[in-house]
């Protein structure tokens, strides 16, 4: 919650450790390549940012993540973190959050949710992109898939085809990027690594870990609240 997110900001602050969040996506190799081809105009402006994590996770109610008292939450918590931090790297700063949550299986946390975002106009990225997140505990097959839309064009990174990338412009077909590089666990901790060793800065801060955190409770109150 938020009130143990600061007392972790004020902890790193006053004992000037290295900190670093695993945000493990914005170490993704085909989210970078995705990023760059928003940022040098080949797919034009940016319009609209999807994301959907979501399968049939099994024995969830024997789990803990699917204890409030030990996990905070559900399937916010657990995924949409993720997503909402992916939001942040790739678009930029969160000015608007509403959320929709529902609980199938016999647990006491929410295993599936949706979460409408939009960017802050004028803010370091991309102005004014809406955002549109889904994620689930309980529906298969498994989707794992982040796209962007464009005035040119649209990029999709579907993390379980081979190459992960592809894009389209306006007119023509599909065209396939290829990566070679580290998988996003390697890459981030090669990253942290490097950072203890040599006084890196680290690419995901304390700071990017609360923002997510207070984005996530303003799900939740949306949630709750209408």
């Amino acid at each position: 919650n938020m009130e143990e997110a600061n007392e972790m900001v004020a902890m790193v602050e006053r004992s000037n450790i290295v900190f670093m969040n695993a945000f493990c996506h914005r170490f993704y190799g085909p989210v970078n390549q995705a990023l760059k081809l928003f940022r040098d105009g080949s797919l034009g402006k940016l319009i609209h940012w999807q994301n959907r994590f979501a399968g049939r996770a099994q024995g969830m109610e024997k789990r803990w993540i699917s204890q409030a008292e030990i996990a905070g939450g559900g399937i916010l918590c657990d995924t949409a973190v993720h997503s909402i931090d992916l939001f942040r790297y790739m678009v930029g700063e969160v000015t608007f959050v509403s959320a929709q949550v529902s609980t199938t299986l016999p647990i006491e946390v929410e295993d599936s949710a949706a979460i409408l975002l939009r960017s802050v106009a004028g803010a370091d990225g991309f102005a004014g992109v809406t955002g549109e997140i889904s994620c689930s505990w309980v529906t298969p097959p498994p989707e794992w898939v982040i796209r962007l839309y464009g005035t040119e064009g649209r990029a999709e990174i579907d993390y379980s085809t081979e190459p992960n990338l592809r894009y389209r412009l306006a007119e023509g077909d599909w065209i396939k990027v290829p990566y070679e590089g580290p998988d996003r666990f390697a890459a981030e901790t090669r990253h942290f690594i490097e950072c203890v060793r040599d006084g890196v800065t680290p690419r995901v801060t304390v700071y990017d870990g609360a923002r997510a955190i207070a984005l996530i409770d303003a799900a939740y109150r949306s949630a709750r609240e209408g």
